[in-house]
C-alpha cells in the first residue's frame, strides 16, 4: 500500500489520505465526480486530522472562513438538508481538536464560549479563575489551544474564538450542566473546578462580569471609555442569557453598567437634539 495524498479543490481544500494504492486512480476519478457536500461527508475524521497536520500554513480558522462563503456559518444551526453533510465534516475536525484537550483545557475553552463573539482581554480570563494558577492557564491556552487551532491570538493579551468554534464549545458546555437544572451555586474546583459542571463556569463568569460592571463610572472619562468599551459586549452576554447567575443584591449591576456606559456617550446627541 502507498500512502499518496490527493488534494481536492471544492473552495475547500479536502485532505484524503487514500492508501489504495491499486485503485488508486478510480479513486480519484469517483471523489472528483463527486459533488462537494458528498465529499465532505465522505471524509473521515482521520482524513481530516492529516489534512490540518500537513497543511501547516492552513489553520482551522482559515478552513472555517473558507466554510463561511458557503454561508454555513449562518445556517449553521439550522440543520438543513443542504449544510447537514458538510457541517459533519467540520463537526468532525472539531471533534478531533477537542478529544486531545484534558478536562482543564476544556474547562477553560467552554468559560471562553461564554464571552460575547468579541475580542478577549485574558485579564478577564484570569478575573473569573482567581485561584487557578496563572501558569497552568497560559499552559492551556497556548500549548492546546492556539496550538490545534481552536483559539486565535489577537493581539498581545487578546484572544478570539471564532463564531464556529464559541458554537461548538457552548454545546459542549450544555453536557457538563447537571442533568436537574437550575444550578444552585457551590464551592468552584477541580481541574478549573473539581465538579466541572457548566453551571461553575457560568457562575465564575457572571461573578467577574458584575465585579467589572461596578467599576464603570457613571460618568466616565474618553480615556476610560477606550478601556470600558472591549468589556461591554462580555458584560451584556450576563445581562441577556446568564442573569440567573446574578445574586439578587448584584442583579441591578447587570443592567446599569452597561446603561451607565451608553448613557454617557448618548448625552452629546441627546444634546445637539435640543440644541
Amino acid at each position: 500500500m502507498t500512502d499518496n495524498p490527493v488534494f481536492i479543490d471544492t473552495n475547500i481544500l479536502v485532505y484524503a489520505n487514500l492508501a489504495l494504492s491499486p485503485f488508486h486512480s478510480q479513486a480519484t476519478e469517483r471523489l472528483q465526480a463527486m459533488e462537494e457536500q458528498e465529499i465532505e461527508l465522505w471524509i473521515s475524521r482521520q482524513t481530516l486530522r492529516e489534512y490540518l497536520a500537513r497543511k501547516q500554513d492552513l489553520s482551522l480558522a482559515e478552513m472555517l472562513r473558507r466554510l463561511e462563503k458557503k454561508r454555513l456559518e449562518e445556517r449553521s444551526l439550522s440543520q438543513s438538508a443542504d449544510d447537514m453533510t458538510a457541517q459533519q465534516g467540520v463537526q468532525a475536525a472539531f471533534e478531533l481538536s477537542w478529544q486531545e484537550l484534558d478536562n482543564t483545557d476544556k474547562q477553560l475553552a467552554c468559560l471562553l464560549s461564554l464571552f460575547a463573539p468579541a475580542p478577549i482581554s485574558w485579564e478577564l480570563i484570569e478575573l473569573c479563575l482567581p485561584d487557578v494558577d496563572v501558569e497552568e492557564l497560559e499552559e492551556s491556552r497556548d500549548d492546546k489551544l492556539i496550538n490545534l487551532h481552536l483559539l486565535q491570538r489577537k493581539e498581545k493579551g487578546i484572544y478570539q474564538l471564532h463564531p464556529l468554534l464559541r458554537e461548538f464549545f457552548q454545546a459542549k458546555l450544555t453536557e457538563l450542566d447537571p442533568p436537574n437544572p437550575p444550578y444552585q451555586g457551590g464551592q468552584l474546583d477541580s481541574p478549573l473546578f473539581k465538579g466541572g459542571q457548566g453551571g461553575d463556569l457560568k457562575q465564575a463568569f457572571a461573578t467577574a462580569m458584575i465585579a467589572v460592571a461596578k467599576q464603570i463610572p457613571q460618568t466616565p472619562t474618553r480615556e476610560q471609555i477606550t478601556v470600558i468599551s472591549p468589556v461591554i459586549p462580555h458584560l451584556a452576554e450576563v445581562a441577556k442569557n446568564l442573569i440567573q447567575y446574578v445574586t439578587d443584591e448584584d442583579l441591578i449591576w447587570a443592567f446599569f453598567g452597561n446603561a451607565s456606559f451608553y448613557n454617557d456617550q448618548a448625552a452629546p446627541w441627546y444634546g445637539d437634539a435640543c440644541s
